[in-house]
């Protein structure tokens, strides 16, 4: 059973804007969503895990070397997420 506070609100995974700043977020699966730059360059991935109170957006970066995702962080808030793919360029 997940605990909240009283009259906080459950957040849902499909609470995440389409644009956070100058970064447009383009949804790729249920749960994970591409980071574009202004520019158009891919900076990221964001990756939603957990569900209601527990719900995190984790910042996903892809490595050649490791054929794979690593994880910047994992953040509340997508916009926390997105800022720190946008600044860990």
């Amino acid at each position: 059973m997940i605990a909240t506070l009283p009259g906080s609100p459950v957040r849902e995974v499909h609470d995440v804007p389409e644009r956070i700043g100058r970064v447009r977020l383009v949804r790729v699966s249920e749960r994970v969503w591409r980071a574009l730059g202004a520019d158009g360059r891919i900076l990221g991935h964001l990756r939603a895990t957990g569900a209601g109170a527990e719900l995190r957006y984790e910042a996903l970066r892809f490595h050649i070397r490791e054929r794979g995702f690593r994880s910047a962080g994992a953040f509340w808030r997508p916009d926390d997420a997105v800022e720190c793919l946008r600044l860990s360029r």
